[in-house]
């Protein structure tokens, strides 16, 4: 997904180096402090398609039985390993930003959100950098350019979190995105409440109307 969570299961066409893997051995026995090396080969076809290959190799324990007053649990445990080829062939190397978000309203902290979408059939790198200025001047924060992988054929979705002032106040935040050497630039007024920002509006709200009050009434007595 977009959130960039591993997944074991999914296959795609990016996937098919799993069917090129083959062992040394399926099978090893394992001493207690004991470390055995497992070769294993990667053979791809004359007709693969060009562009990145991903899989995960894991090594498992054998089932170990544990007794228990309800009845007899299995325990295993396994360790893995990621992959991550490229296919000699015509590279393709495209893709977009679909998204640079900056709500306009927000509480507890900034946040900021890019989607990019790699179109292309290799691994790519997008460049995120995001400034915060205060209305009346200054900068505030200033993120060090962050990157990330985008894989072929997927959509990641990157967000980078600021925990500002917390009594809030009012920001011109700007995020930078530079993919495949196109840069999308997005800049918003943000008006960033916390609790105690709130607090002190309220608490200034209240002194001004009791002001107005006391005013009209010292008007109205004379």
């Amino acid at each position: 997904g977009e959130d960039y969570k591993p997944s074991f299961t999914t296959r795609s066409t990016y996937t098919q180096i799993v069917n090129w893997i083959s062992f040394e051995k399926d099978t090893v026995p394992l001493k207690a402090g004991q470390t055995v090396q497992v070769n294993y080969t990667i053979t791809a076809p004359k007709d693969v398609p060009s562009g990145g290959q991903y899989a995960s190799i894991f090594a498992e324990t054998g089932a170990e039985k544990i007794e228990s007053s309800v009845g007899t649990l299995s325990s295993k445990k396994r360790a893995g390993l990621l992959l991550r080829a490229t296919v000699a062939g015509e590279t393709r190397q495209t893709g977009e930003v679909l998204g640079n978000s900056i709500p306009a309203w927000q509480t507890d902290s900034l946040r900021t959100t890019a989607r990019i979408k790699n179109t292309g059939n290799v691994d790519a790198v997008a460049k995120v950098e995001r400034t915060v200025e205060s209305v009346v001047g200054g900068k505030k924060y200033n993120e060090e350019t962050k990157e990330y992988i985008v894989y072929p054929a997927t959509t990641r979705r990157v967000e980078s979190v600021w925990n500002g002032p917390a009594e809030g106040g009012i920001y011109k935040v700007t995020q930078k995105v530079t993919f495949f050497g196109s840069t999308h630039v997005t800049t918003s007024t943000v008006v960033y409440s916390t609790p105690i920002g709130l607090a002190i509006v309220a608490g200034l709200s209240i002194l001004i109307i009791v002001g107005i009050v006391y005013g009209l009434r010292r008007y109205a007595s004379r």
